[in-house]
């Protein structure tokens, strides 16, 4: 069996040493490049350059690792993945608690994984449970009440600019039946 050395940013992934080295290589040259030794690349814009280029492509998380994260740390909420774009994270609410969260400045969408609770949104209230999907835009006045049983959410933050949907887009995302359209 050949030896492995760990990928960077892949999670459950290796290659073979001789090629770990080969990448090691390659990514110390990308530094030297990045951070502007050898030509008259602004240092400061150089270290961007090599954390953006450091960042891995693709991240795989367990949820139960996750579980665990959260568990260790305390609390009802955990962000296990944070990026330039998003941000994602698990939430936890026990039965009989009520959500004591205020609006956020980004778009969310909480996907339930677990549990069963009532939903209010902007003083529209629905059930949920397992399978759900929910978007509340940024700002929006929201909380999870009435949980019968604990409740487990991922949770996806957009941290892109908000901007209005045109009219079609509006259209399409209050009607599920779109979907069956296509």
């Amino acid at each position: 069996m050949t030896p492995s050395a760990p990928l960077l940013g892949a999670h459950h992934m290796s290659i073979p040493r001789k090629q770990g080295v080969a990448l090691g290589l390659f990514a110390m040259t990308l530094m030297t490049l990045a951070l502007g030794r050898g030509d008259d690349t602004d240092p400061a814009a150089g270290a961007q350059q090599l954390a953006a280029a450091a960042a891995p492509l693709w991240l795989a998380h367990e949820l139960r690792d996750v579980r665990e994260r959260l568990q260790q740390k305390g609390g009802p909420y955990l962000t296990f993945l944070e990026r330039s774009t998003m941000h994602m994270g698990l939430y936890r609410l026990p039965a009989g608690t009520t959500d004591q969260q205020t609006p956020h400045g980004q778009d969310e969408v909480y996907y339930v994984v677990e549990g069963k609770a009532r939903f209010t949104v902007a003083g529209s209230t629905r059930d949920v449970s397992p399978g759900g999907i929910l978007f509340v835009q940024a700002e929006v006045e929201h909380r999870f009440h009435d949980i019968t049983e604990d409740l487990e959410l991922l949770v996806f933050f957009s941290t892109a600019p908000v901007r209005e949907p045109s009219p079609g887009h509006a259209a399409r995302d209050q009607d599920p039946a779109h979907d069956a359209e296509r």
